[in-house]
């Protein structure tokens, strides 16, 4: 009996140690778990019927991870509104679940609605709290069009936050890539959504900053994406926006959900501001084509679809690039920049003949048409017609191909130059 009660008393002592060790485990994973997912939290939903779930401090926005048949039914609800969360194709998918775009709220939410919920496919919710920015201002002065124009910078819009700690990559830009945030149109508090974007990025994707270069608001202000640190400039450090392959790439993400509307005015003249001040800061031609490991025919300025398979940056502003491109070189040449000249030898510009042209053939002439050139023709969408190489030993090409009326841009490209015109087809 003795020796059974010693045996019970010191089976006892284990389990109270094992606890003790299991409670101070418990504490630290937590702690581990809070020090570098300071502003996030999350839960699982795995129930079939429709849910409304409550959070004990207010959250700023939602990332949803699930199996991806999950998200053919599910809808979020909160107050009049309901929502379809949508797939981010930023995001690959891990353990086979995918990841929605960042879900954001113009204030901040006690409580949502979770429908179409499907039997056991569970659903897990990362909430996201950031403390309001307290500076927060679009006042910004006005600029030359042709400087760097003014910008909300980290210091201001990560007010509160952990600052990122990471070995930044500098890169020589090639490319400049337009991407959508996918978000609501109807969103006021940019602020919040940069912040926001900024911990689903680093907290929720494991990144190492937020991953655009820059970010423009539909009220026209530009947020500095991407911190360079001390070593290089904002528009150098290489950021995390392009299919997994950002060297030699500028990612900017205009703000808002642009598949059947247009970014605002505002947003777009920012956007041709900062357009025209890098293309004209490194010599970049809007009309230029830079090869990339995911485009040998990648333009200076494109959309991300333009890399991989997505529907970013929207269809109605992929369709605008064209234009932006236009935008962006009648800009350069206000500032006197003329990006398709030979700095040395003007009388080589080429010419087109005729336009308008109610035929369908025309010539294009040019002391630097040697050798192999290349012509590709464009419709005012951006869309490729025509493309063919010629090898001349005169300094002519004849070009034979039927075109609808309309406005076109004949683009020539050469062993030293690219040309780009305007070609009118006429009745």
């Amino acid at each position: 009996m003795i020796q059974s009660g010693f045996l019970d008393f010191f089976t006892k002592s284990i389990l109270m140690g094992m606890q003790f060790l299991y409670s101070i485990l418990v504490f630290f994973l937590l702690s581990f778990s809070t020090l570098f997912a300071q502003n996030t939290q999350r839960i699982i939903v795995a129930q079939t019927r429709d849910a409304l779930i409550g959070f004990e401090k207010p959250v700023n926005a939602i990332v949803i991870k699930a199996k991806i048949e999950a998200f053919s039914q599910l809808r979020l609800g909160y107050g009049d509104v309901t929502l379809q969360p949508l797939i981010d194709d930023h995001v690959e998918p891990t353990d086979g679940l995918y990841q929605s775009n960042l879900i954001f709220f113009d204030e901040t939410k006690s409580e949502i609605r979770l429908s179409g919920l499907i039997q056991s496919v569970p659903v897990e919710l990362i909430l996201i709290h950031v403390p309001p920015c307290e500076n927060a201002t679009s006042e910004l002065s006005l600029r030359n069009d042709c400087e760097l124009p003014e910008m909300i910078s980290q210091e201001i819009w990560r007010v509160g936050l952990s600052a990122p700690d990471y070995e930044r990559i500098k890169t020589e830009i090639k490319n400049i890539i337009l991407h959508h945030s996918a978000t609501s149109n109807n969103i006021t508090d940019f602020y919040g959504l940069v912040r926001s974007f900024y911990i689903s990025h680093t907290q929720v994707n494991g990144w190492s900053d937020i991953g655009y270069n820059y970010l423009i608001a539909p009220d026209g202000t530009i947020f500095a994406g991407r911190d360079p640190g001390l070593m290089m400039e904002q528009d150098e450090v290489m950021g995390a926006h392009f299919c997994a392959s950002n060297n030699g790439t500028l990612g900017i993400c205009m703000i808002g959900t642009f598949m059947n509307a247009l970014p605002t005015e505002e947003a777009l003249l920012s956007l041709n501001k900062l357009l025209v001040w890098k293309t004209a800061k490194d010599s970049l031609s809007p009309f230029e084509v830079n090869p990339h490991p995911l485009n040998p025919q990648l333009s200076v300025i494109s959309g991300h679809r333009d890399g991989c398979a997505t529907l970013c940056p929207g269809d109605s502003l992929y369709k605008h690039i064209h234009p932006v491109r236009e935008a962006c070189n009648h800009g350069l040449e206000n500032c006197g920049v003329y990006l398709f000249e030979n700095e040395n030898n003007a009388s080589i510009m080429p010419t087109l003949f005729p336009n308008p042209t109610n035929i369908d053939n025309f010539q294009i002439c040019s002391a630097e048409i040697q050798g192999e050139s290349k012509i590709l023709i464009s419709d005012i969408e951006g869309r490729m017609v025509y493309s063919s190489v010629y090898k001349s030993d005169h300094q002519c090409i004849d070009i034979n191909h039927v075109l609808p009326q309309g406005l076109y841009f004949v683009h020539l490209i050469t062993h030293k130059q690219y040309f780009v015109f305007k070609l009118i087809r006429s009745l």
